[in-house]
């Protein structure tokens, strides 16, 4: 693979975190659980990660690619705890 998409690839990353965080807001851990929208966008923001990182020949996250297909959930609970830093 090229650099150029390498590069592409980690911007993709880079962009795709940032909306991670930008619709997160300040929402807390029951507050992101209830909203269904918030959930899909970000869950759509890691699937395009997942695909990032798939495509890139830098980066051997391969583990990403298969958490994101086999989203449920009760992996919605792992992630809003990963995104929200409380424990569940």
């Amino acid at each position: 693979m090229s650099i150029n998409r390498d590069i592409t690839s980690l911007l993709d990353i880079y962009n795709a975190a940032k909306k991670v965080l930008k619709f997160k807001g300040n929402l807390d851990k029951t507050a992101f659980l209830q909203d269904d929208k918030t959930q899909s966008a970000i869950l759509y923001q890691l699937l395009i990660i997942g695909e990032a990182v798939k495509k890139s020949s830098k980066i051997n996250f391969g583990f990403l690619a298969n958490t994101f297909h086999t989203y449920s959930e009760s992996e919605s609970k792992l992630v809003s705890g990963r995104l929200l830093n409380d424990s569940l």
